[in-house]
């Protein structure tokens, strides 16, 4: 996540802040106005629009012109973000700007005594500019919100990572976070796929039957979101009656370590397990995992990660699989691996000295260390919740969910007459894929109470991950430039929430196979598998919304295949006709 943190010195009497223009670009923090609008009319600027959410302000604009004055029209060719709400100088306020998608942004003012304010102006340093990454946080984590979007746009990405930072967990790749987020589920974060048939009984509280030895017998019991909200609420009070104990991540990559680095791969070469008491790799896992609040899977996929410090040891055999790369996918030094602290402070120690550090981790008489998390917020992610009836999921709870009636603050009876409140400390991110069915149809209970967050299409992401990959400079600008075609087409014909998203072109598998495998079958549904109609928008010269041509996508068919039996299959992709002198499409351009 990018942020850019600016010094507010002075704004004109338009509000406008100045940007530099090495913040410009494709591979910055702004699109350039130059580039997306090349010939302005008369004396206008270079303009593009982009869409912004001003958080803890009065006025909440959200449309911000972003502008790069020529210099027939300005003094100086600058670039400036319009409109902007107008701040006040006391307290040396600072903008936060924080990228939400290529046109998204979200931007919070801090000012002296606010909270996270000395931290971030360590990181400003003596600059008026930083772009960085090096903060995390959230800009203002609604307790509801909802992610929406077309397929295919990173919604469950950014859920997986947007739990993580709600609940405080670093983590500094995706690998990483689906690691931790896997360890999370079932503790403090939970994932529910909404679909028709799920219920107020399923989700809250209802009566199952059971068991017993007068045969079935039908007893009240909680539904997923009843024992989230029983959790968050004793992790917030301290009630907590789990007989596991929480540890920090240092600590439980100190276990890791200690299975690692005195664990062979032979049988005869146990000596952790040997010194606990387990027969096997598997059951020491287990065992950590009874004892501490920590999946058995999550240890194992830890000590994983220092094997690799230990395969040149002589003494014993040792497991080969994952060694640290960078982005080229070559050998990387170990510096910014992620368990390096915890290696260095351990790795000079001896077995006996481990041996103790472990003991006292897995003693009952052990009290947490001070790195300890001491974040007491929970999520429950509640994906494709416009698939479900929402009315009859949450009932009566819709109001509970609501900030200013939670702890207590308003509680309705459940169907077994326990009395039911909302904890403060509950995060709830749905997900909603707008082509399955419109905003405009979502229940007004549930606009009401969730800030709805965009994610659409971002051929900036899909740039920098396949540049990454090493793809080279032509195939990454075939895959941007097709996506952005037949997202124009998409929005001519149906509307802006059934585009194709980048993730599909990120996939490693030839265009033409992800095309065939993927994109037809999308088109298909979009277009109610009419497959001439599809046909006919991809191979003829289509026009926007507003009249404009659109380029064609070079995309060529099977025509054996079509008259044969109907179907589509694209053998290969040609380059557009509309080419610029830079060697890409001009998305502008007209058509003869």
């Amino acid at each position: 996540m990018k942020y850019l943190i600016k010094k507010i010195k002075t704004q004109d009497r338009g509000g406008e802040f100045f940007i530099p223009n090495k913040y410009l670009g494709k591979d910055n923090f702004f699109l350039s106005p130059a580039d997306e609008d090349p010939s302005p009319s008369g004396n206008n600027p270079h303009s593009i629009d982009l869409t912004f959410k001003w958080h803890n302000l009065k006025a909440e604009l959200e449309i911000n012109p972003l502008k790069k004055y020529r210099s027939d029209v300005h003094t100086n060719s600058d670039t400036r973000l319009a409109k902007t709400p107008r701040i006040s100088p006391d307290g040396d306020p600072i903008a936060v700007i924080e990228k939400k998608g290529s046109l998204e942004y979200s931007a919070r003012i801090y000012k002296k005594g606010d909270k996270d304010y000395d931290v971030i102006v360590e990181i400003l340093g003596k600059h008026s500019y930083v772009l960085t990454d090096k903060i995390r946080y959230t800009m203002d984590n609604k307790l509801n919100q909802i992610l929406f979007g077309p397929p295919g746009t990173g919604k469950t990405y950014t859920t997986i990572t947007k739990a993580l930072d709600i609940i405080g967990l670093e983590h500094s790749s995706y690998e990483e976070a689906q690691e931790l987020f896997q360890n999370e589920l079932g503790k403090r974060i939970e994932f529910v796929t909404m679909h028709q048939s799920f219920s107020y009984e399923d989700f809250v509280q209802g009566l199952k039957p059971n068991k017993s030895d007068n045969g079935i017998v039908f007893d009240f019991k909680n539904g997923v979101f009843k024992e989230i909200c029983r959790r968050a609420e004793d992790y917030r009070t301290g009630d907590s009656s789990s007989e596991k104990r929480e540890l920090s991540n240092s600590d439980i990559c100190s276990l890791a370590f200690y299975l690692s680095k005195y664990n062979g791969k032979k049988k005869g070469e146990k000596k952790a397990n040997e010194q606990l008491g387990y027969l096997s790799d598997n059951e020491a896992f287990i065992g950590i995992g009874e004892i501490i609040n920590v999946n058995p899977n999550s240890i194992k996929n830890h000590r994983d990660k220092f094997d690799f410090m230990f395969q040149d040891r002589e003494d014993y055999t040792s497991r080969k699989g994952w060694t640290p790369r960078n982005d080229d996918g070559v050998l990387d030094s170990t510096d910014k691996w992620p368990y390096r602290e915890v290696y260095d402070k351990l790795k000079d120690k001896s077995f006996e000295e481990n041996t103790a550090i472990i003991e006292t981790l897995l003693s009952s008489d052990f009290n947490p260390t001070e790195d300890s998390n001491e974040n007491e917020n929970f999520v429950i992610i509640l994906d494709e919740i416009n698939r479900a009836n929402i009315s009859r999921v949450f009932g009566e709870l819709i109001s509970l969910i609501e900030k200013d009636k939670r702890d207590g603050k308003l509680s309705a009876t459940l169907p077994s007459g326990e009395r039911f409140t909302v904890p403060s400390n509950l995060y709830i991110i749905g997900t909603m894929n707008t082509a399955d069915k419109s905003i405009a149809l979502v229940d007004i209970a549930l606009r009401r109470r969730f800030e709805f967050i965009p994610l659409y299409p971002d051929t900036s992401i899909l740039r920098e991950v396949l540049t990454k990959k090493g793809m080279i400079e032509a195939d990454i600008n075939t895959r941007v430039d097709l996506l952005n075609i037949l997202n124009r087409i998409i929005r001519a014909k149906k509307s802006v929430d059934f585009e194709i998203g980048h993730s599909y072109f990120m996939e490693d598998d030839d265009l033409v196979n992800i095309i065939n495998k993927q994109i037809l079958p999308l088109l298909n549904e979009y277009f109610m598998y009419d497959l001439r109609k599809v046909k006919d928008i991809i191979e003829k010269t289509q026009k926007d919304k507003e009249g404009r041509h659109i380029p064609k996508t070079g995309l060529v068919f099977n025509d054996d295949i079509w008259k044969e039996r109907g179907l589509l299959e694209v053998t290969n992709i040609t380059s557009s006709a509309a080419k610029s002198e830079q060697g890409e499409i001009d998305l502008t351009a007209v058509e003869s």
